[in-house]
C-alpha cells in the first residue's frame, strides 16, 4: 500500500470517527454504550494519530461493529451533509425574513434625496410586532408607526381603487400595474391616525402646524413650469430629514387620518404617487420599518458612500 493511501485511509478513520462522535452526542442511548462507543472512537483516534494504519483499519472496523448492533446510524455521503447544512442555512434565512429582517431594493425616485434608485436596504420587521409569518397578523404589538419613520408597506389596492374611484382627476397619478398586481412601496409617515394633514403653498401641515424646514440647496432647472430645484430640511416628529421639490403651488387637505390607517409620502415630494393621490395606508399593510442601507448600485458601479448609512 502507497504512502498517499494510507493517509487517505488514516484521513477517512478520523472523518469517520468524527461524525459518530457527533451522532453520539445527540443519540438516546444508554450511558455503558455511550462509553463503549466513546472508547472506540478514542481507539481510532490514537491509532490515526500516531500513523498506525492496521491498527487504525481495526479500530475502526470494532468502531462499525458497535454502531451497527447499537446506534441507528447510516452514514451520510459529503454531498448529503453538505445539503443538510444549506437547509439548515435556508431554514435559518427564512426564519430572519419571516420575523425580523428583509431586503428591498429602491426601485424608483420617489424618496430622493433620502434614498436613490439602486439603494439595497433592510427593513425591521420586528419594530412593530411579531406577526405569522407571511401574513398581515400581529400576535404581539411593540409599537405604532410613528410620523417622520420611513416604512415598506403592500399597497393597499382595494382602498386605492375606492379613493380613486371618488377623484376622477387623479386617476394618472398611479399606474395601471399597481392597481392590478400587490407591489411593496416605500414612504414616509407624514401624519398617523387622528392627525389632520394638509399642504399649502408647499408646506406640509399637521394638525394646523407648519412642519419646520430650512432650506439647504436652490438649483435652477432651466424650465419655465419649476425653475428652481430646492432641497430643505424638515423635522416631523422624531425625524429629521431632507425633501426635495420643484413646485410650491400644490396645495392638499386638510384630510383628516383615519383610525388603523397613515398618511404615507415621499420625500421627493413632486414625484411621489402616495397618500395625496390614492390614499391613506392601513397600519396592517405595513411591513416594517427602513433602518440601513446595506449596498449601494448606480450605472457607474457601486456608491460606497452610501453603504452603512443609517435611515432616519
Amino acid at each position: 500500500m502507497s504512502r498517499s493511501e494510507d493517509k487517505k485511509k488514516l484521513n477517512e478513520a478520523k472523518d469517520y470517527a468524527e461524525k459518530i462522535s457527533r451522532f453520539l452526542r445527540r443519540a438516546k442511548v444508554g450511558s455503558d454504550i455511550k462509553s463503549t462507543i466513546s472508547t472506540a472512537i478514542k481507539a481510532v483516534q490514537r491509532s490515526a494519530g500516531q500513523k498506525e494504519v492496521e491498527a487504525t483499519l481495526e479500530a475502526r472496523k470494532h468502531l462499525e461493529e458497535l454502531v451497527s448492533m447499537h446506534l441507528d446510524y447510516k452514514a451520510k455521503s459529503s454531498f448529503q451533509e453538505y445539503f443538510e447544512s444549506i437547509g439548515v442555512a435556508v431554514l435559518i434565512a427564512l426564519a430572519l425574513r419571516g420575523f425580523v429582517f428583509e431586503a428591498f431594493k429602491i426601485p424608483t425616485g420617489s424618496m430622493i434625496p433620502t434614498l436613490l434608485v439602486g439603494d439595497h436596504i433592510f427593513v425591521n420587521k420586528f419594530h412593530f410586532g411579531l406577526r405569522i409569518p407571511f401574513t398581515e397578523t400581529y400576535v404581539i404589538d411593540f409599537a405604532k408607526p410613528a410620523r417622520g419613520e420611513i416604512v415598506v408597506f403592500t399597497f393597499p389596492i382595494a382602498s386605492a381603487r375606492a379613493h380613486l374611484a371618488t377623484k376622477e382627476f387623479d386617476r394618472e397619478c398611479i399606474d395601471r400595474d399597481s392597481l392590478e398586481n400587490e407591489k411593496e412601496f416605500i414612504k414616509r409617515i407624514a401624519a398617523v391616525q387622528g392627525d389632520t394633514v394638509e399642504i399649502r403653498d408647499g408646506v406640509l401641515r399637521i394638525n394646523g402646524i407648519p412642519l419646520p424646514r430650512t432650506v439647504v440647496q436652490e438649483e435652477r432647472t432651466g424650465r419655465y413650469m419649476a425653475p428652481v430645484e430646492v432641497q430643505e430640511v424638515e423635522t416631523n416628529a422624531d425625524h429629521t430629514y431632507t425633501i426635495q421639490y420643484r413646485r410650491r403651488d400644490d396645495d392638499f387637505g386638510p384630510v383628516k387620518i383615519k383610525e388603523g390607517h397613515v398618511f404615507a409620502m415621499g420625500d421627493h415630494r413632486d414625484n411621489s404617487a402616495d397618500s395625496r393621490c390614492w390614499g391613506q395606508v392601513p397600519v396592517e399593510n405595513i411591513k416594517g420599518r427602513s433602518i440601513l442601507i446595506w449596498l449601494s448600485l448606480s450605472e457607474n458601479g457601486v456608491r460606497w458612500e452610501r453603504i452603512g448609512h443609517f435611515l432616519e
